[in-house]
């Protein structure tokens, strides 16, 4: 498996593009509605404890303090961390992995956690170690990709599902996300529950422009994943698709909920 930078955002060729990257996905419809109603999922009445594990930029661990919680972002790039502090200068934020979180047990009422299970290679660890942080009855919020349901059509179908493979395979957490539930309740959670939204784009600006999809080709080709002859015309390809109006990129996202029991 060999991780995209989005895994290890420090290490990656550019950094700084990955800020970017947050900044335009958190401007999509789609990710607008699904960040507030993983918000409301998180039932907070005002004075809550919470942690926003893996919190980027820091802009939802911010809109955890507009609604009332005593919150603390966790992030373990130092790209992210910096950018946080400049954008959010009161902001309470820590460095720290998901997978050992610089808290004491049960010092937590909430947690809340976007887009992180995919990339963590101990994402079982990362489960078991919200619910030692979690207060009893205390909830957590997730949000995820299940990369594995990935499809993109209007190309060459095999290239477009080694594409696909491979993007999957840069996601060392995406099993465990995708068999979130179980994991949930073998960690010590209950009352989970589970809803699925799908993104959907035709618009190539959109699908570039969140995931950058006409790139995939090369990078599927310097992975060894496809084909050198499909990776050289990817680009090209998706670019003729999106013209002729029959280019689609769809994956399923779960938003799921559960208390620690």
């Amino acid at each position: 498996m060999r991780p995209d930078g989005w895994s290890d955002v420090d290490r990656s060729e550019q950094p700084e593009r990955m800020v970017d990257g947050l900044d335009r996905l958190r401007a999509e419809l789609f990710f607008v509605q699904e960040k507030a109603a993983l918000l409301g999922s998180l039932e907070l009445r005002g004075g809550e404890r919470a942690l926003d594990v893996g919190c980027g930029t820091g802009e939802d661990t911010a809109e955890l303090v507009g609604a009332g919680c005593a919150a603390t972002g966790v992030e373990r790039s130092l790209t992210m961390l910096r950018e946080a502090r400049r954008r959010h200068p009161g902001l309470r934020l820590v460095g720290g992995d998901a997978t050992r979180l610089p808290f004491a047990a049960a010092s937590a009422d909430r947690i809340r956690v976007d887009r992180v299970v995919q990339h963590l290679w101990h994402a079982v660890d990362a489960v078991r170690e919200w619910r030692r942080v979690l207060v009893p009855a205390g909830r957590v919020a997730v949000f995820e990709p299940d990369v594995m349901s990935t499809r993109i059509e209007g190309v060459d179908p095999r290239a477009a599902e080694a594409v696909a493979a491979w993007r999957a395979s840069t996601r060392a957490g995406a099993p465990v996300v995708r068999s979130l539930a179980r994991v949930l309740t073998d960690a010590g959670f209950d009352d989970v529950q589970v809803d699925v939204s799908v993104l959907d784009l035709s618009d190539l600006r959109r699908a570039d422009g969140i995931m950058g999809l006409a790139g995939w080709g090369e990078s599927a080709t310097a992975a060894g994943a496809l084909d050198p002859v499909a990776g050289a015309t990817w680009r090209a390809d998706v670019e003729a698709a999106a013209s002729a109006g029959t280019l689609r990129f769809t994956c399923a996202y779960a938003r799921t909920t559960a208390r620690a029991g």
